[in-house]
């Protein structure tokens, strides 16, 4: 998956330089329909939270990349200013959000529901 991004943030970068290509606006929604649902597609089954530090900083990663080709900064520029700037959140902030997010939705389905 963290690959899958780093090509799909590269392929992006094509479209966006910085004197014809994506605005800011436009980078925010691409970044937000391609890379950031390649990444955590399929997490409320796969995430748990617990040990898998290792894929998280892969995927983490790859978001850090996609954020400095979105803002057009310096490799040194840090990272966190840079999720304050975007108001992107840590991708593990996003993988809990959305586990969480599922175990509400599975908690509120009927109980003769098939799942």
């Amino acid at each position: 998956m963290a690959n899958r991004a780093q090509s799909d943030i590269r392929s992006l970068s094509i479209l966006g330089n910085s004197v014809r290509g994506l605005d800011f606006l436009n980078w925010c929604k691409a970044y937000n329909a391609i890379i950031i649902l390649g990444m955590t597609y399929g997490s409320p089954i796969w995430y748990t939270g617990k040990g898998q530090g290792s894929l998280v900083q892969k995927l983490q990663t790859a978001q850090n990349e996609g954020i400095h080709y979105m803002t057009g900064v310096f490799r040194t520029t840090l990272v966190d200013a840079l999720h304050n700037l975007m108001r992107i959140l840590p991708l593990n902030n996003v993988l809990a959000k959305l586990t969480h997010a599922y175990i509400i939705c599975l908690q509120n389905l009927p109980g003769n529901a098939r799942v």
